[in-house]
């Protein structure tokens, strides 16, 4: 009998430390290491459309289009079990190249996730981040009362990354921003109050990991909108708490309007993970 994907997911979270990424260490006895897999539709409509667009917008070939799965993809998060607030180091190979990736902490509502969703968790990132409707009319919420809430997905994007030319990235990551979405400063130029712009290069190679054509050597600013009614950047901070949750990779598709390559944000790969938000240690006498 074939597995719901929610099942699934959690099954692959439990695989044996092998599954990891070779050149990772294990996880000390402070931290948790875990491989994410292919995502199941969070914070996504059930059938979402993938980018096949680098960030410069510039194609992938037909083969590797064809080819492609997130299947194949190595990418693990390593972070404290307990700390004074959540920040994670994500390891990747095997991923698009050229690619940018939203980092989201997204909720498990007992609703959706029976004994293995957590209620607390989920409302304590959603009223720090967004709050998405589940279902076939599956969209972001954006009028609801407190009832709604318990029946929604939590999520909230702390951070994002982009590949290199061979679909690899190392970064680490610290929650105390909550942002809307990513975008490129020749789109739209960064409010105050936004995330400061990041510059990446962009090689793209004939015959090389993604193409089928060269491309001339360019560069992007990136940056994260300030997510609307939340804590400035910088001063948002997840409750104290246990947390059971997901942590999820997304294609950021830039507003690529109009169907076509350009993707839907589509939810790339996932685990579920706990940790603990702990009090401000206090501090030792001198």
């Amino acid at each position: 009998m074939a597995r719901h994907p929610s099942a699934l997911i959690l099954l692959l979270a439990m695989a044996p430390a092998a599954c990891r990424t070779a050149q990772e260490p294990a996880a000390t006895a402070d931290e948790a290491v875990v491989t994410l897999t292919p995502a199941p539709p969070l914070t996504s409509r059930p059938d979402p459309s993938w980018r096949w667009l680098d960030a410069l917008d510039q194609p992938y070939s037909e083969p590797f289009r064809k080819s492609f799965r997130y299947g194949k993809a190595e990418v693990t998060v390593r972070h404290p079990k307990q700390a004074e607030a959540f920040a994670c180091r994500v390891v990747a190979r095997k991923l698009k190249p050229n690619f940018a990736y939203q980092v989201k902490l997204v909720g498990m509502p007992p609703t959706a996730w029976g004994e293995k969703g957590d209620a607390e968790s989920n409302r304590r990132i959603g009223e720090l981040g967004r709050w998405w409707r589940r279902g076939e009319d599956a969209g972001n919420a954006y009028v609801f009362d407190d009832d709604d809430k318990a029946k929604m997905e939590a999520y909230l994007l702390f951070g994002y990354f982009v590949t290199d030319a061979e679909g690899k990235a190392d970064v680490r990551l610290r929650l105390d921003s909550s942002f809307h979405v990513l975008w490129k400063t020749s789109q739209w130029p960064p409010a105050k109050e936004d995330g400061r712009p990041t510059r990446h290069k962009i090689v793209a190679r004939a015959g090389a990991w993604g193409y089928d054509r060269a491309f001339p050597d360019g560069e992007l600013e990136l940056y994260a909108e300030a997510q609307y009614g939340r804590p400035p950047r910088g001063t948002v901070w997840l409750p104290a708490g246990r947390y059971t949750c997901f942590v999820l990779l997304t294609e950021e598709s830039f507003h690529a309007w109009g169907g076509g390559d350009g993707g839907d944000w589509a939810p790339a790969l996932a685990a579920p993970i706990e940790f603990i938000i702990g009090p401000p240690k206090a501090k030792e006498p001198r």
